[in-house]
């Protein structure tokens, strides 16, 4: 406000920071109004603004303005594609995520370690054990599984799948843990009916 209030025009990287911001206000609001601008300014076809703005939109549970910008947006990249699954994940949309990932892949773009750590929430609260395996393979394969993001994420994944062993197969493979792995680990347990000596 103080910028265009002294005349300044915001530009492209004014604009991104200050839909990252929303993004974490979760602000559907503002979010509509500073799509609006950006629009304005004509860079709201720039990748890495709709990006962005997807984050937003989807902070701030308007699921339906997220499909309408990422079916308007052409040449979509693995950032965006990752984005979409994510937004679909935060607002519960499991099978839409799923599929979202599927087409992106068929659509010729690769998933990386981002896409992946982003799906396998989807295939946890489905239950989709077996897309859960192949995933988890198509990490070792893409050289992905060594991140404790990503193997977190796996343990969270068998545990909800009632698949403890592989929960306590992937702890045990970590080299570090952090937090989250510790709190997976705790909640996989207490789910599965599991004995604290699991942990140890």
């Amino acid at each position: 406000k103080t910028m265009l209030m002294r005349d300044q025009k915001p530009n492209f990287v004014t604009v991104l920071s200050v839909i990252q911001a929303i993004g974490q206000l979760g602000s559907k609001n503002m979010a509509s109004m500073i799509h609006g601008f950006a629009i304005k300014l004509g860079c709201d076809s720039e990748l890495p603004l709709v990006t962005g703005l997807l984050g937003a939109y989807s902070s701030g549970w308007d699921i339906g303005a997220v499909r309408i910008l990422f079916a308007l947006t052409p040449n979509k990249d693995v950032i965006l594609w990752s984005a979409m699954v994510s937004a679909c994940v935060k607002n519960e949309e499991y099978v839409e995520a799923l599929n979202i990932f599927r087409k992106m892949q068929s659509c010729g773009v690769q998933p990386n370690r981002v896409s992946i750590v982003t799906v396998l929430p989807a295939c946890a609260n489905l239950g989709t054990l077996w897309l859960g395996k192949e995933i988890h393979g198509f990490s070792i394969k893409r050289d992905f599984y060594s991140h404790i993001n990503l193997q977190n994420s796996l343990v969270d994944m068998y545990a909800k799948c009632r698949l403890w062993s592989y929960s306590v197969q992937v702890s045990s493979s970590m080299q570090t843990k952090d937090v989250v792995s510790w709190r997976s680990m705790i909640c996989g347990s207490i789910t599965n009916e599991s004995p604290a000596r699991t942990l140890i």
